[in-house]
C-alpha cells in the first residue's frame, strides 16, 4: 500500500509580484517505500533510487528511468515516487507550480 501525503497546499493566490513556484517539499522514503504524490502540478526531484510511476488500470508503470525526476500533474492516487532500494532510503522534493489567475 502507498503512502500518501498531505502537502496542505491549496488555494494558492499569486500576485503580481510572486513567481509561479510554491515553497519546495522535501521528504526522505524508507527502503522499498511507494509515496502517492497529492493532487496539484509539481517539479519533482527524486533521489539515487527515486523512480517516478504511473498507475495505469491497477498496474505501477514506470514513467521515467531511476533517478529521473520531471513535470507531473497528479490527481492524487495514480502518480507515485517509488524507491527501488531495498536497503537505502530516497529523497524527493516536490516544487508545487503555481498558476497566475
Amino acid at each position: 500500500m502507498a503512502t500518501k501525503i498531505n502537502f496542505g497546499v491549496t488555494g494558492i493566490s499569486a500576485t503580481a509580484n510572486s513567481d509561479y513556484f510554491g515553497i519546495p517539499i522535501s521528504t526522505t522514503q524508507a527502503a522499498s517505500a511507494n509515496t502517492v504524490v497529492p493532487r496539484g502540478y509539481y517539479y519533482i526531484i527524486v533521489g539515487t533510487y527515486g523512480q517516478l510511476q504511473l498507475n495505469i488500470a491497477g498496474t505501477w508503470t514506470n514513467l521515467a528511468p531511476v533517478a529521473t525526476g520531471g513535470l507531473v500533474y497528479s490527481d492524487g492516487a495514480t502518480v507515485s515516487v517509488t524507491n527501488t532500494s531495498s536497503s537505502a532510503t530516497n529523497s524527493i522534493s516536490f516544487i508545487p507550480i503555481r498558476f497566475m489567475e
